[in-house]
């Protein structure tokens, strides 16, 4: 298991890229740098990501 640091969340593009990368590797978590003032949208970007695809529950940390 490793640990994924991703920076253009909550971005259009880290949106749509975070998920594939953590489909294509099962047992990896993801932690996001996010600046303060996107943090409430970051926070609703995951509960969506999640509730599109439960396997990502518990995988991604702002």
């Amino acid at each position: 298991m490793s640990t994924i640091f991703y920076t253009s969340f909550p971005g259009f593009l880290g949106v749509e890229l975070l998920p594939r990368v953590l489909r294509r590797s099962p047992d990896d978590t993801a932690t996001c740098l996010v600046q303060p003032k996107f943090a409430g949208l970051a926070r609703r970007r995951v509960d969506e990501l999640v509730a599109a695809d439960v396997s990502l529950a518990g995988r991604i940390h702002l």
